[in-house]
């Protein structure tokens, strides 16, 4: 029985965690339509696509502590129902503005699920199999992310588009607080990661905030993190409307584009697999990926044509970065000193600093510098991944893995 809702709570994790994204990523999809549509410029289209991760700069700590010191049930379930009601409200939004505001709202689940997923299936997975846990939560979120890239143009309008997601998300607000258990998985149940003894005891706030403020390796990850997500959330949002601009139709755009989510997504599920063959050698592995992934975006969709062999380089694309991915979500509760006892504060402070880049980075940055120029705008996006790589550099990866195990025992 432990078992069915352990895959029952994975799943509704995964689903508040990546509707959002999809009620959010619809329109990038229709992206030309939107920004016509509503008379708005580039930026203002970048800060409509991320307004879901801006919540998250603000309420990613606020959440991870609470989740650290109440039941995950009802912060993450509070957290959907802000979603579900924004979700609806956007239906009848007709201007930039009220749009923009509940778009922000909208992203309350998927901070929720940002900062605190580790937490949360660290309760129901073992320490092996925490890090492929979570890869697969942030895989398949992608998915559901994709799919919003992917079918935003088949919606007959964008009214509809909007009526759906927010449908989505309203039985996902339903499920939750119907399904999920109230209380932590059986203290005696097998493997779990967090020890019997410490189910259910509380960290303080003072103490949560004072050993994650203080955790360097916590800090290595974000600095390389940031640069990640600032570009993979902005080829995200522009890769259709670039694809657009080469002369792809809607549809065909927002299918080619969904593949680097899809790749993505590959890469997060596959990553941890590739983690543990690699051993001691990952954290090479993990630069690759970055200098890789930065020059197939900065130059790849130039040698692809706009048929098969676009869709495959952009996968590939996504795919070493989703490997990157992989890596940084599961950092929160694998890092030494951290641990499932302080993942929710760890994933929260890790939360608020990568959205601020995602948000700040497209928006603020790379679509300033290159305003209308796709083309340098995803020099820029490969130089952010490039930079990452590097800085891959600063992360403590071989203390992870089995040190890592040792250090969460004695947390």
């Amino acid at each position: 029985m432990q078992n069915v809702k352990k895959w029952i709570v994975f799943v509704l994790v995964v689903l508040c965690y990546g509707l959002p994204n999809y009620a959010g990523f619809v329109i990038a999809g229709r992206a030309l339509e939107v920004i016509e549509t509503l008379g708005i410029s580039t930026s203002q289209f970048s800060a409509l696509s991320t307004a879901p991760m801006l919540i998250g700069v603000f309420f990613s700590l606020i959440l991870g502590l609470l989740m650290d010191r109440f039941k995950a049930k009802y912060v993450m379930g509070v957290a959907v129902a802000v979603s579900a009601i924004s979700a609806v409200c956007r239906v009848y939004a007709v201007s930039f503005f009220p749009l923009w505001f509940f778009s922000v709202f909208l992203g309350m689940s998927a901070t929720a699920g940002n900062a605190c997923t580790p937490k949360i299936l660290s309760q129901w997975f073992s320490r092996k199999s925490i890090d492929r846990a979570c890869g697969a939560a942030a895989a398949f979120s992608s998915c559901i992310l994709g799919l919003g890239t992917a079918t935003g143009g088949m919606y007959k309008s964008l009214f509809a588009a909007f009526a759906w997601s927010a449908l989505f998300l309203c039985v996902a607000c339903v499920l939750w607080f119907l399904l999920v258990p109230r209380d932590n998985p059986d203290p005696a149940f097998a493997g779990a990661a967090v020890p019997a003894g410490e189910r259910e005891a509380s960290a303080k706030f003072t103490e949560c905030l004072s050993v994650v403020v203080r955790s360097k390796a916590l800090w290595a990850v974000a600095v390389a993190w940031l640069f990640q997500v600032g570009s993979c959330t902005g080829i995200s949002v522009f890769l259709a409307a670039l694809l657009n601009s080469i002369g792809l139709g809607t549809i065909s755009a927002g299918l080619t584009a969904s593949t680097f989510t899809y790749g993505t997504a590959a890469g997060a599920l596959i990553g941890p697999l590739l983690f543990t063959a690699f051993g001691v050698h990952k954290k090479k592995w993990l630069v690759f990926c970055g200098l890789a992934a930065g020059l197939l975006t900065a130059w790849g969709w130039r040698m692809g044509g706009s048929g098969v062999l676009l869709a495959a380089i952009m996968a590939v694309d996504g795919f070493l970065a989703g490997n990157m991915m992989a890596f940084f979500f599961s950092a929160a509760v694998m890092l030494p000193g951290i641990g499932p006892r302080y993942a929710g504060t760890a994933g929260g402070l890790l939360s608020t600093l990568t959205l601020i880049a995602s948000v700040a980075l497209p928006t603020y940055v790379y679509a300033p510098i290159a305003g209308d120029n796709y083309s340098l705008l995803f020099v820029l996006f490969g130089g952010g991944l490039i930079l990452s790589g590097l800085f891959t550099v600063l992360v403590p990866v071989a203390e992870m893995g089995r040190e890592a195990e040792a250090a969460v025992s004695h947390v």
